[in-house]
């Protein structure tokens, strides 16, 4: 058997004292996959899982690798430990069918791994993005350990892609979400003005008061609120002396302050600040986090700032943009981010303060803040709907989408394909414009209805022997191809007249050739009847109209266009 050295753990990463640290090793074990990360160390040690497998050795050993590549190319922790964590949950479902791994074998195993956790979102056991993104990750690492494509792996395995179901956006839907981007702004504000540098610091508790709800919430930072302290509150019933150290060391923590001790507040209120930057910026989450903190300068540009970092005297590149109303809040987070980041304790623009006995340079996170918010019943709204809000509403006021795609980093292509979402109000303007510019377009037209141009020319769906269009004669009128209805009661009315006067001419019509093959009166009036029964079918409305010009031309009360004509007709038999 192989000796297994500690090479197999992947130490690159960043650890915390509370992490324990990943290693590969534990999968060449039955049950070592399923067992704690902090247990699975003395169940080896102390024989508990009997003898690493060594048929596992070669693809075990061959995904180590990979996991190394994958750090050494800068790919982010957080990633790595999600793909980790995907092989282990691979490796318990093959522990537990008492299977052992290697290259031969492995997609028969994946596809049955598969297959469970489709079983398991049929049951609604599990959610089907969660099923999706183990599977995906765990074939990437197989086939990149195996250094085969991944369809390889994943064919035949009905992994696929959840489908998104979009909601049907209405006009209250939108309202809702600027409501919305509105009130998290607010709330943003709020925790940014009261997370001052002087507050983070003073006497506990640090205090967070909120517009919205007219409340003020406590952080009392690592110690127990008052309240809970019997010290404080049940100090006659507390022994001799007792009461008077717990409170002269509650104050030297309050009074006293070390910035470490503040880290939540500190962080709550970064957490603050990003999301602002994000808000006025339309930076995405991973370069926001990566900006760095130096001697910003600001320069004018259209409605405000472009800003430069220098150094020394060189003029650097441009790092962002920003609305002139956001200038002084962003340097009075400079002046807050400087006095509590020591020089050299990190270069970013947005560090994360780190508990003592933890790494610097933690992965830079927006939980406190929905956690915070959502305990009090607040809306929050992640990096990536801030910036898509900001998105449409720059479509909305500026109506220029090349425009919006460069401020927005983006072709416009994908600006309508993943940023854009539809308006109703808009989309109502639009529509209006449309009809406005359609209508005042019409020309009066020979036969009832209206014309688009004075430029005849039949319609494809016609025959060739139908009357020949022109702008003279009614009939040829209805079979051009710009010949358009309008949409009203006078319309119907017309049209029907038009189709009595039609007949009557139809019942005097004789042929004045041999060779004449077709019948002129009975194509238009077959014409009027398509075009009435269309104009019935659009609605209801459209079908009482129908029925009111009926009821009129019964009558013989016919429109007054054709109403002459009809007399003479009739009158000449």
């Amino acid at each position: 058997m192989r000796e297994f050295s500690p090479s197999m753990m992947l130490l690159p990463l960043q650890y915390t004292t509370r992490q324990v640290q990943l290693d590969m090793r534990v999968l060449l074990w039955r049950g070592g996959a399923g067992a704690k990360t902090s247990h699975v160390s003395s169940l080896i040690a102390e024989g508990r899982l009997g003898k690493a497998e060594e048929k596992r050795f070669p693809l075990v050993s061959a995904c180590h690798e990979y996991f190394l590549g994958e750090i050494a190319e800068g790919t982010s922790d957080q990633t790595i430990r999600s793909h980790h964590y995907a092989i282990r949950i691979f490796y318990r479902f093959v522990d537990e069918r008492g299977g052992d791994l290697d290259a031969s074998n492995v997609r028969m195993w994946f596809k049955a791994w598969v297959d469970v956790l489709l079983q398991r979102v049929s049951r609604r056991e599990l959610k089907a993005d969660i099923a999706y993104h183990q599977g995906k990750s765990a074939a990437s690492v197989l086939s990149r350990a195996l250094d085969v494509p991944f369809i390889s792996i994943a064919k035949g395995t009905r992994l696929k892609k959840p489908k998104k179901s979009k909601k049907v956006l209405g006009a209250e839907a939108d309202k809702q979400n600027l409501s919305e981007t509105q009130a998290f702004g607010v709330d943003l504000l709020d925790v940014a003005d009261s997370l001052s540098f002087e507050n983070c610091i003073g006497p506990l508790p640090v205090m967070v008061k909120l517009r919205s709800t007219q409340c003020s919430y406590e952080f009392w930072c690592g110690i127990q609120p008052a309240h809970l302290v019997k010290a404080e509150v049940e100090a006659e019933t507390q022994l001799v002396g007792s009461p008077k150290v717990i409170r002269e060391n509650r104050a030297k923590r309050s009074l006293h302050p070390v910035v470490a001790d503040r880290f939540r507040v500190v962080n709550l209120r970064v957490c603050a600040e990003f999301l602002i930057f994000i808000a006025q910026t339309g930076m995405n989450r991973a370069q926001a986090m990566a900006v760095t903190f130096g001697d910003f300068r600001y320069e004018s540009w259209q409605d405000g700032y472009r800003v430069r970092k220098y150094k020394g005297r060189k003029k650097g590149e441009v790092e962002f943009e920003i609305f002139s109303e956001y200038r002084p809040h962003f340097e009075r987070y400079l002046l807050f981010r400087k006095a509590a980041f020591e020089d050299g304790y990190s270069n970013l623009l947005f560090p994360v303060f780190s508990r003592k006995n933890i790494p610097r340079g933690a992965v830079f996170n927006i939980e406190n803040m929905r956690r915070f918010l959502g305990s009090i019943g607040r809306p929050f709204l992640s990096p990536q709907k801030l910036r898509g809000t900001r998105v449409n509403w720059l479509i909305r006021a500026a109506d220029d989408d090349l425009l919006v795609a460069q401020m927005a980093q983006h072709d416009v292509a994908t600006l309508h394909r993943s940023y854009a979402k539809p308006n109703h109000q808009r989309a109502a303007v639009e529509w209006t414009e449309y009809y406005q510019g359609l209508e005042s377009a019409l020309i009066p037209a020979p036969a009832p209805g209206a014309c688009e141009t004075r430029t005849p020319q039949r319609a494809d769906h016609f025959e060739a022997g139908t009357p020949e269009p022109d702008c003279r004669n009614p009939a040829g009128c209805l079979f051009c191809l710009f010949y358009r209805g309008i949409e009203s009661l006078d319309y119907a009315w017309s049209m029907h007249s038009y189709r009595v006067l039609k007949r009557l001419e139809l019942s005097r019509y004789q042929r004045l050739g041999s060779d004449e093959l077709t019948n002129a009166p009975l194509m238009v009036i077959e014409r009027v009847t398509d075009v009435i029964r269309e104009f019935q079918g659009k609605s209801e409305c459209h079908g009482e109209w129908v029925q009111e010009a009926s009821a009129r031309c019964e009558e013989e009360n016919y429109h007054p266009r054709w109403a002459g004509f009809i007399w003479m007709a009739e009158a000449i038999g």
